[in-house]
């Protein structure tokens, strides 16, 4: 059986006006960072500011997915 995991960034709204801004679809391993820095391969928008710039890292080692903090503080 394939095995694929699925990150749904939503736009931050917690109602039921919510909706998902970007789909990453994982179907094997792979790693990423996501945060609000250029660099992320997981950008979120710059005016997130409750996300760090590199705020967790993402590790798909199917049939597991790791989401490990970076330590950085939210903010500008």
């Amino acid at each position: 059986m394939p095995w694929s995991a699925v990150l749904l960034v939503s736009n931050g709204r917690s109602d039921e006006e919510a909706d998902f801004a970007d789909v990453y679809a994982f179907t094997g391993r792979a790693s990423c960072v996501l945060g609000r820095a250029r660099e992320c391969e997981i950008r979120l928008a710059p005016e997130q500011l409750e996300v760090s710039r590199r705020h967790c890292l993402i590790v798909v080692r199917p049939p597991h997915v790791v989401v490990r903090a970076r330590g950085g503080a939210p903010g500008p």
